[in-house]
């Protein structure tokens, strides 16, 4: 070998293969202003559209919000969080304010988060039926409107306040206090329907959790906990009957005549047939697995007694073996190769390899 050879071996070369993460995706997406002499035609040309509605271009912002930006997504998980303590704080709010001030002030925060989300989505863009981004802020609101609006409006209604009146009707016949009417209480649960919103931020813990059924149970429990507060508010609010002064703190109760047996007895069978609807989903989800664990058991049984059979030796044996086990670590049991089979296009199968693979790639070129 002569020297220039050598000089060319052990000069480092680019790699011919090389993967770029791909640029982040933005939180928004806006309409520039257009220069002095330019008619602003992409954005003042649908609120033409709305004739005597055409004033809201003066009302709405030139940017929207991107729904696969990493804004939203965490904004999604502090709107779960929101509508979780909506499900246990407002269920019991009218007995529990009276002992506990400071939610009084809760109730009041998780309202004015929810008045925000509203307002909020109207600028949310999104994916029409062919898949093409739409974000201009008259489309957005309308599509919000025609969709979750309606449900978003009735889970945010103080609707409390139509029966709060009423209680003053009803006075204790030896102390100055009035009752505390159940018909709000009642009327405050709407806030339950913000639950609606789970799904959206649990979508992204399946990046985290692979075991399915910790998943399906991390998302059941604030369903089972919502329910077991509602149920326990009800059975409080057919037992007693609680009064409160018109102001200053204080508050009396007073045992019904009914004691709540009825109301437990629907909370422990509603509380059953969730459990059980759950626990057949692990199961199920479980059996699943097991079977797919059984299949590669199986598989390595067969190898190794096969191994045995022709004699192989120590050393191949063991590398054969850690090779099976390491890619049941890494896919649990999924063939990769037969899921990039159902990709026709060679350039879709390159892309999905190079996204998957991509990472170990670039981690090889770097050592």
């Amino acid at each position: 070998m002569t020297f220039e050879e050598y000089k060319n071996l052990i000069n480092s070369r680019k790699s011919f293969v090389k993967y770029t993460y791909p640029p982040s995706v933005p939180n928004r997406d806006k309409f520039p202003l257009p220069r002095k002499h330019e008619y602003d035609y992409d954005f003042l040309h649908p609120f033409q559209k709305l004739g005597l509605l055409s004033f809201l271009r003066y009302v709405f912002p030139r940017w929207t919000i991107r729904p696969d930006g990493r804004y939203m997504q965490r904004y999604e998980w502090f709107r779960a969080i929101c509508a979780m303590m909506s499900a246990f704080v407002f269920p019991c709010y009218m007995y529990m304010s009276l002992q506990f001030p400071f939610v009084h002030s809760m109730a009041i925060f998780l309202d004015y988060c929810a008045y925000f989300d509203l307002l909020q989505r109207m600028l949310v863009a999104f994916y029409n039926e062919k898949g093409i981004l739409v974000y201009h802020p008259a489309s957005t609101a309308a599509h919000y409107i025609k969709g979750a609006f309606i449900v978003d409006l009735l889970g945010l209604l103080p609707l409390e306040i139509l029966d709060m009146g009423r209680s003053k009707m009803y006075k204790h016949p030896t102390k100055d206090m009035y009752i505390v009417s159940k018909i709000s209480q009642y009327l405050a649960c709407n806030r339950l329907l913000q639950l609606y919103r789970l799904p959206s931020a649990f979508n992204t813990l399946s990046a985290y959790i692979e075991r399915e059924d910790i998943l399906l149970i991390v998302k059941g429990m604030p369903l089972l906990m919502g329910l077991l507060n509602v149920m326990t508010m009800s059975m409080l609010e057919e037992s007693i009957i609680i009064y409160k002064p018109e102001e200053g703190a204080g508050w009396l109760f007073l045992k019904f005549t009914d004691d709540g047996s009825q109301w437990l007895e629907k909370a422990n069978e509603s509380s059953m047939m969730l459990t059980t609807y759950y626990s057949v989903r692990v199961i199920s989800i479980r059996a699943n697995v097991n079977q797919a664990l059984a299949g590669f058991q199986e598989h390595i049984r067969d190898i190794t007694d096969f191994m045995k059979q022709e004699k192989v030796s120590a050393e191949l044996h063991k590398e054969v073996i850690d090779y099976y086990t390491y890619s049941w670590d890494k896919m649990g049991g999924i063939d990769y190769s037969s899921m990039f089979k159902l990709c026709d296009q060679i350039t879709l199968r390159t892309d999905a390899i190079m996204n998957i693979y991509g990472p170990t790639f670039n981690k090889v070129r770097t050592d």
